[in-house]
């Protein structure tokens, strides 16, 4: 602890020296902040090293106090149902007490482990932000001495709008991938495509000197040349703070979207709809836009713009103050968005990514964020300042839609790979998977997942025409669902046991989860129906179809739908 703050006051003496000073800064001086930074990202390895152990240790002790639980409840089933002698019942109480030593034994080991676990994990925040400060004053000398090249402002920009038509992660030609720094590192088919200090030896800028790249479009000009080959040069820096793993598009300048038609002359398809918290309110998707409709008589109230073409997941914030939008444009770029609802002004840009964001859904408490989408990566933020808690890559396609438990512990996701999974988001480790590519209809792709209120059971659907049941703990199946005539595209978990959902068959449904029975259909569009948002307090349902109709009805059945086209000038 003492050397730290030998090299803070050392750092701090130097960085004294180079603010007052006008001319460019001293070898030594250059010397010393590199030594600082290098040190500071030792430290932060270290760190980062432990917490990850830490990690790992925790979501084992967790599958082991899951275990338990499992083992005790089966043992009181078990006591339950005994008839024999008193002597054999007193076997089974006798095991019942074991297994409730083990379950309290467990749940102390998973109680240490959290706490070991955050306490890690506000030292590596720390360590984190000790490092990029570091970094950041060494690369700020650098620059002035003319020794830094940076990789967000000179370099990203200019693989984004020269090279990413051919070597994005979509279209890697040789399995070059310039869609971020660490796939830029990492190379392609025949090795590396950068040497760092040797820009001759570099593949990257060989083929830009030589005048083979780009293939479509205009050569690199003379001092654009020179600029990757001096950044190669320099060791292929990467400016501090920047994740080596975000996409081009998210570490450039965002440019304003276009803004929406001021009437539609045409209805567009409906791919997401949600409920205010007090239910007076509907959200739906707009064309570079959402709209937000009274839920009384479906008048427009009032139109979020600053958005990608389409939005595709809407959800509200539990103090209904705000809601995050995920959107994007198809073949271009996504983002996730916060906006507060009283006046529509953003509060936070979350995410952008060079391929459209499927999903955003805000954790019972508010406090985080979870999001999927086509580059099939599940994110979760922090929501008071934005930063990114995991970032998990276990699918293998496009993520489609995500869900937290009532309680916040569990994560459950769709995919277009055939999986559904749910993950521990104490840990952003796996739990069960529940697979689906034994399917026949379009090999099960999966569209639509939720958690029972008692966060044991996931609901989930997808195109082989089912809404299935099944266990969160080991994805065992429960139930399936069959009567349906299409794709199911939505499915919500209620809290009295029953499930909604709207399909291909222009069907919105009502069933009980508890033996599948259909209760009742609420609506029949003349499209498909894309979206769908449950108001369990009012009793209200809407659903949302490709024809761009919006009804809103009751669940029990009861009273008129309200319809309406959602467009600006349809009213």
């Amino acid at each position: 602890m003492r050397l730290r703050s030998v090299a803070v006051v050392v750092l701090g003496g130097v960085l004294g020296s180079i603010s007052f000073a006008a001319d460019v800064p001293s070898s030594e001086a250059l010397a010393e902040l590199e030594r600082v930074a290098g040190e500071a990202e030792a430290r932060r390895l270290r760190v980062e090293e432990s917490f990850e152990a830490a990690r790992r240790d925790v979501w084992k002790i967790r599958q082991s106090f899951r275990a338990a639980s499992a083992a005790e409840s089966q043992a009181r089933e078990q006591l339950a149902a005994a008839t024999r002698s008193a002597s054999e019942i007193e076997v089974f109480k006798a095991a019942v007490e074991r297994a409730i030593a083990n379950t309290s034994a467990a749940e102390a080991q998973v109680h240490t482990a959290n706490k070991k676990l955050e306490e890690l994990g506000t030292r590596l925040k720390s360590t984190v932000a000790d490092h990029v400060e570091k970094l950041r004053a060494a690369q700020a000398a650098l620059t002035k001495a003319g020794r830094f090249v940076s990789f967000t402002g000179e370099i990203a920009p200019l693989l984004a709008a020269r090279c990413l038509s051919c070597h994005g992660a979509r279209v890697a030609k040789g399995r070059v991938d310039l869609e971020n720094y660490s796939a830029i590192l990492r190379g392609g088919k025949d090795g590396k495509i950068i040497v760092r200090g040797d820009p001759e030896s570099s593949s990257l800028y060989r083929s830009v000197a030589d005048g083979l790249m780009p293939e479509q479009g205009d050569l690199l000009s003379d001092e654009e040349i020179s600029l990757i080959g001096k950044w190669i040069e320099l060791g292929a820096p990467l400016d501090a703070g920047v994740d080596p793993q975000a996409s081009l598009v998210s570490i450039l300048p965002r440019r304003p979207q276009p803004q929406p038609p001021r009437t539609y002359r045409t209805p567009i398809p409906v791919t997401a709809l949600s409920f205010s918290l007090d239910g007076e309110f509907l959200a739906s998707s707009g064309y570079h836009e959402v709209l937000l409709w009274r839920v009384s008589d479906g008048g427009l109230v009032r139109r979020i713009e600053d958005l990608p073409q389409r939005s595709y997941g809407i959800d509200f914030s539990p103090d209904g103050e705000s809601f995050v939008v995920a959107s994007g444009t198809p073949g271009g770029v996504g983002e996730v968005t916060h906006f507060r609802l009283q006046d529509g002004a953003v509060i936070r840009r979350f995410l952008r990514s060079s391929q459209p964001i499927y999903a955003a859904r805000l954790s019972p408490d508010g406090e985080r964020l979870a999001t999927g989408g086509a580059d099939r990566i599940i994110r979760v933020y922090q929501v008071a300042d934005g930063r990114e808690l995991f970032r998990i890559g276990d699918h293998f396609d496009a993520v489609m839609e995500v869900a937290w438990s009532p309680d916040g512990r569990l994560l459950a996701s769709a995919s277009l790979d055939k999986n559904a999974k749910v993950f521990d988001m104490a840990t952003g480790f796996q739990v069960s998977v529940y697979q689906k590519s034994f399917e026949s209809k379009f090999a099960g792709r999966i569209l639509s997942v939720d958690f029972t209120p008692d966060n044991q059971q996931v609901v989930s659907c997808g195109d082989d025409e089912n809404v299935r049941l099944w266990k969160a703990s080991d994805a065992e199946l429960v139930r399936a669902i069959k009567n349906f005539d299409g794709s199911v595209l939505r499915v919500i978990s209620l809290d009295d046991g029953n499930v909604v959902s709207s399909s291909a068959d222009r069907a919105v449904r009502l069933h009980r989860l508890a033996d599948g029975k259909e209760l009742r259909v609420l609506a029949r569009h003349r499209d498909w129906v894309y979206a769908l948002a449950v108001h369990e307090k009012s009793g209200r349902v809407a659903s949302g179809s490709y024809d761009g109709e919006i009804r809103i009805g009751r669940l029990d059945g009861g009273g008129e739908w309200l319809s309406f086209v959602a467009q600006p000038d349809a009213k």
